[in-house]
């Protein structure tokens, strides 16, 4: 791609001439006469500029076939690596933090035996984040909760997980405490929300697919919870409420590859009655793009993994 096809897709991505220059270290001038060049070149406004900078149709146009240029390079650049330097590539993987957490310290050892010079480049965020990445070439591949593909994405489903409640010995004995212990062998029967309708909630981000899922769950329930904590850092979900600030929806898989002490230590995990929803979490890749063996690999060894994570059968 040319430099002025670059440039503008920066712009079309930022929608600040400012901020894109920045982006890209060249001047706002130098920016903007790039931009000029390819509406001269192509006979047709890019971006109009009032009330605020916004992508024309012939723009958005542009920066969709553009992207996909973008992808077929970044492939084709995969491929000529692969053959030049057989195994000298880089692979930049997303995944949520909570998932990259429990999984990474999985897969990377038997990775790295099978490509010991592949550089990995993690970048973690929610899965819309990532699709979008995906489709913009910046990704290879991601691993995350997914409700529906976006076009030119191929999902693979890895694991459809639980979910289950957490919540520490002392908040039970707070809130139950004429049930106290006893109430512990009920709940791990499955838990009745209802019980837990005056029991404060550590709370997933609004951006989060978990939280939706939370969110009709206690509307369908008639229940409207009080949120002690809000945090998109989920890993932070099972610290919070180890240390008594409420209770939380712990996602299966995550729970499942937890160092056992964190259970240990005072912290209970039970199944929710009436919960339907799961989460589906899957493997994204670009739909219809050879990539490297080194990146086939790296898939191979994450389906494999979680295909052998139970997420059922997490309460003894």
């Amino acid at each position: 791609m040319l430099n002025s096809e670059k440039y503008f897709l920066v712009a079309a991505e930022e929608l600040n001439i400012a901020r894109a220059a920045k982006k890209i270290f060249i001047s706002q001038q130098c920016l903007s006469n790039h931009i000029k060049r390819l509406e001269n070149h192509y006979g047709v406004q890019l971006f109009s500029r009032k009330p605020r900078l916004s992508l024309t149709k012939a723009g958005m146009l542009l920066a969709s076939k553009l992207r996909q240029i973008q992808i077929i390079e970044n492939s084709l650049q995969n491929e000529l690596s692969e053959v030049e330097k057989d195994d000298n590539g880089i692979l930049r993987l997303g995944m949520h933090s909570s998932r990259a957490q429990v999984l990474l310290p999985r897969i990377l050892p038997l990775y790295r035996r099978k490509h010991p010079n592949v550089k990995l480049n993690v970048y973690s965020n929610v899965a819309r984040e990532m699709e979008q990445m995906l489709l913009k070439g910046r990704l290879d591949l991601f691993v995350g909760n997914h409700l529906n593909a976006a076009g030119g994405v191929e999902l693979k489903l890895l694991c459809s997980e639980r979910v289950y409640l957490a919540v520490s010995d002392n908040l039970l004995k707070k809130y139950f405490p004429l049930r106290y212990p006893e109430c512990k062998d009920e709940f791990r029967k499955g838990v009745d929300i209802h019980d837990f309708a005056q029991v404060p909630f550590i709370m997933n981000s609004d951006s989060s697919n978990l939280r939706r899922y939370v969110d009709t769950f206690f509307a369908e329930m008639g229940i409207q919870p009080e949120a002690a904590v809000t945090t998109n850092i989920t890993e932070m979900h099972y610290q919070f409420s180890l240390n008594d600030y409420g209770a939380s929806f712990c996602p299966g898989m995550v729970l499942a590859l937890l160092p056992r002490g964190l259970t240990s230590g005072g912290l209970n995990i039970f199944p929710i009655k009436n919960y339907a929803p799961r989460n589906n979490i899957v493997l994204a890749v670009l739909k219809g793009v050879r990539v490297p063996q080194y990146i086939q690999d790296f898939i191979d060894i994450v389906v494999d993994l979680c295909s052998s994570i139970d997420t059922e059968n997490l309460i003894k």
